[in-house]
């Protein structure tokens, strides 16, 4: 049974997040490449004024290897 989460620590934006994600679903439903949800979602926050960064790359180590 998944736990429900009360609270966020950042509610109006995850609000405004989670909008815009469905709004994308709701358009496009299950008919496209992970590429365009991907594209889709970075335009709609940019218009929804949120500083986004496109394909930023962090480090990821596993079992002491980078």
């Amino acid at each position: 049974m998944k736990k429900k989460v009360d609270k966020f620590l950042y509610e109006e934006e995850t609000y405004k997040i989670r909008g815009a994600i469905f709004e994308i679903y709701k358009q496009f439903r299950n008919t496209q490449k992970e590429i365009v949800y991907h594209n889709s979602l970075y335009e709609k926050l940019i218009v929804d004024n949120f500083q986004v960064e496109k394909n930023k790359q962090i480090p990821i180590h596993y079992n002491g290897k980078k």
